[in-house]
């Protein structure tokens, strides 16, 4: 199963142009775009590929708290999860734990 949910169709605080100049200036920038981003790329493509779901997952959410942290260790920091977005990946998380 796949889903997408959209928690607030709004304008974003920060542009995608203007976080991704920010998140270079980040203390966890390094290894990001050589080593963690490709290595992200293709396990989960690997994982899909081999119908390994569970491991798939692991691997996107790993990648969704990588860049996460990026934002909230930016230069200036910033944030896009909510209270809502925050509930919603702890029901998916809940999900995938049965």
């Amino acid at each position: 199963m796949h889903m997408v949910v959209i928690v607030d169709g709004g304008r974003k605080s920060v542009s995608s142009s203007d976080a991704h100049a920010r998140v270079a200036k980040s203390t966890h920038f390094s290894g990001r775009v050589d080593r963690r981003t490709d290595a992200h790329r293709t396990g989960s493509c690997r994982r899909s590929r081999a119908s390994d779901w569970r491991s798939a997952y692991e691997i996107c959410f790993e990648e969704f708290e990588d860049m996460h942290e990026l934002f909230h260790t930016s230069d200036p920091p910033f944030r896009y999860r909510t209270a809502d977005s925050d509930r919603i990946v702890q029901d998916c998380a809940d999900l995938w734990a049965r």
